[in-house]
């Protein structure tokens, strides 16, 4: 009876498999896989599937189908490894979709006064120390006062380049910090504005603050047209320093980004920065310029991400203890937890980018200043670059500068990334982008990013780049936890263990089923360096992970320790 049964269910497979691949004979679209869930053999449950690592399911905005609650949950069958797929879309054209630079930046790049644009550079010593403020306010010992009235002088080297800068002081007030007068004043800076300080070509330090004790703060700031940081600030009554290395007169024209004629953007002039600090109300107490020697520079390796949101850096405390209430942390900023001190962890991911829109906002450039030979470059990208922008009634022909295409225009922006890392002696990284909170009734999470990775994995293996694939890791390891404990209560939804990893919620829920919270983002990490031990080309960065011990924020989860 038993063989009869095993008999008539080979038969029912067979037949099933050839109708379904003769009905796929006559389409272009992939074929999806043939899934059998055998749990009783006399009664398979039979249903086609997305292969989970390279096609991505329709993704409702909260899904809600968990384990069963009764009976033995079906167990998913192991899907093959993913392999080379031949797409029917156009081959990639080499050729990025690029937009308009002035429509996306929201400001316009400085015109230059007579004064500013004639020179003659003047060659200034360093360190230079600036401390801005108001023209009558007490000057920070060793620094040199800028006011709104301090305009750029080939005589000096230093100065705005238009009037119409403004200032406060605060009195005394401060933090006690031995920095009292750069905390009680600073400029109010004007739009289009910007500063100037002729020095010598060269690489350097330097460090911005910016704080008020009344009210709160917040700029970018742009070096050259480079966004060597892309947001800092503090709240009223607190002041944040940050510093950043800089090469100053590397390169005159941008390798990445055009202008609204199509040309190269004009990035540095030889001899000079022009620093631009940008927001509503941009504040800014003191500038530092320091040099920094190539033995410094050189000094270790650097790991740098770009990415998006998922990987991107949102605090500044230090972990453990992990912050509670509604928090989001990427993976990147928990990286350095899992690398030894021999290299150095530059998360450059900021939320909402794609391929295309991090190029061209000018945050590839920034990484490729500093970047040097031996240095790492992780590239992840997939969410947002599937982002469309709506049609309406006010704007029936949206503008977006972030949707790309997997098989065309992604590549296309992914290979800068790669040939201008290694025009420099970098080394890129691909990593097929990491799933979202998303799982089908019996646990199986589901590549839910659509095609990106395996664009991600094609390229690689096209251009031999090496591939840290954390959309297939993340989907066999959150699948591989199975289901939270049962607690005894019928009606409680049996979630998976991997809902944890995504739970922002002050309460301990999924907030919108695509961030990590600390704990989330820390076990993503630990994914990731794991797989560098185990990706070839990867041998020398391999060498600096370890395996920190973290503590469990209350969760009983399998280490992978």
């Amino acid at each position: 009876m038993k063989t009869t049964t095993h008999m008539k269910l080979a038969f029912s497979l067979v037949l099933i498999t050839s109708l379904a691949l003769s009905a796929l004979a006559h389409t272009n679209e992939p074929g999806p896989l043939l899934t059998v869930y055998a749990v009783n053999p006399t009664n398979p449950q039979v249903s086609f599937d997305n292969d989970p690592y390279v096609y991505s399911p329709p993704v409702p905005e909260n899904p809600t189908v968990v384990y069963p609650t009764t009976g033995d949950a079906p167990v998913p069958p192991t899907p093959p490894g993913p392999g080379v797929i031949t797409s029917d879309a156009p081959p990639d054209s080499h050729t990025p979709n690029r937009s308009d630079w002035n429509r996306f930046v929201y400001y316009d790049l400085p015109s230059e006064s007579a004064t500013v644009a004639n020179g003659p550079y003047r060659t200034s010593g360093v360190p230079m120390k600036f401390d801005f403020g108001t023209a009558s306010s007490p000057v920070q010992p060793g620094y040199t006062r800028v006011s709104p009235s301090t305009l750029y002088l080939p005589s000096t080297g230093y100065g705005w380049g238009k009037t119409g800068a403004d200032s406060r002081d605060r009195g005394a007030t401060g933090t006690g910090s031995g920095e009292e007068s750069l905390e009680r004043d600073f400029c109010l800076v004007n739009a289009g504005n910007a500063f100037y300080v002729d020095i010598p070509n060269g690489k350097y330090r330097l460090t911005f603050l910016v704080g008020d004790s009344t009210a709160k703060s917040g700029i970018t700031v742009r070096a050259d047209g480079i966004p060597i940081i892309p947001g800092m600030g503090a709240s009223a009554g607190h002041w944040s320093k940050v510093s950043v290395l800089y090469e100053s007169g590397k390169e005159a024209f941008s390798s990445t980004r055009v202008d609204r004629d199509g040309k190269p953007f004009p990035m540095q002039k030889s001899g000079r920065i022009r620093f631009e600090f940008i927001a509503s109300i941009a504040v800014i107490n003191a500038l530092t310029i320091e040099p920094v020697s190539d033995a410094e520079w050189n000094a270790k390796p650097v790991l740098y991400t770009a990415s998006d949101s998922t990987v991107a850096s949102y605090y500044t405390l230090t972990y453990p203890p992990f912050p509670t209430g509604l928090v989001y942390m990427g993976w990147g900023e928990a990286l350095h937890f899992h690398f030894d001190n021999g290299i150095i962890i530059d998360n450059q991911a900021l939320a909402g980018r794609s391929s295309r829109s991090f190029a061209e906002e000018g945050v590839l450039d920034a990484i490729l200043n500093r970047i040097k030979a031996g240095d790492y470059l992780f590239v992840m990208f997939a969410i947002n670059d599937s982002a469309d922008t709506v049609p309406s009634a006010n704007d029936p022909n949206p503008y977006n500068n972030r949707k790309t295409s997997p098989e065309t225009t992604h590549k296309a922006w992914t290979r800068i990334y790669i040939n201008e890392a290694r025009k420099r002696g970098g080394i890129p990284v691909l990593v097929p982008g990491q799933i979202k909170c998303t799982y089908d009734m019996n646990g199986q999470f589901s590549n839910s990013v659509q095609g990106y990775p395996q664009a991600d994995r094609e390229l690689g293996w096209e251009l031999g780049v090496p591939v840290v694939d954390l959309n297939k890791e993340s989907i066999d390891y959150l699948t591989a936890l199975g289901p939270l404990p049962d607690d005894g209560d019928p009606t409680t939804e049996r979630l998976p263990v991997g809902t944890q990893w995504y739970r922002t919620n002050p309460d301990g829920t999924v907030n919108d089923y695509i961030h990590l919270c600390p704990y989330g983002a820390n076990e993503y990490a630990k994914r990731v360096t794991r797989l560098v031990l185990k990706t070839p080309g990867l041998e020398n960065l391999a060498t600096h992970v370890i395996a920190p011990t973290m503590p469990q924020p209350g969760l009983s989860v399998r280490s992978a320790y």
